[in-house]
């Protein structure tokens, strides 16, 4: 069985996703340092702690994302994110 980590290309983790959806299973992602790339989608369950942390997390979920990253919405919701921190530090 193949890893996943968060950081993988989005056609390795679309591909693994599918694949987890046909076997009906929660697809294992690790998060390299716990990062999570902006806009994934929040595991099953909530895992804390330190270094690389592995967990659960719905592959239609997963799919979901890979959509948002490959449309360009994830971009545009960090750049918008950034713009208004940027707007609230300045006085």
């Amino acid at each position: 069985m193949i890893k996943y980590f968060a950081q993988d290309s989005v056609q390795l983790l679309a591909t693994g996703a599918a694949n987890y959806i046909l076997r009906n299973l929660p697809m294992p992602i690790t998060l390299r340092g716990g990062e999570r790339p902006d806009g994934f989608p929040l595991p099953m369950k909530r895992v804390h702690g330190e270094g690389d942390i592995t967990q659960e997390y719905r592959p239609l979920a997963i799919l979901e994302w890979v959509q948002d990253v490959v449309s360009g919405e994830v971009a545009r919701r960090a750049a918008a994110k950034k713009a208004k921190a940027e707007e609230q530090a300045t006085p």
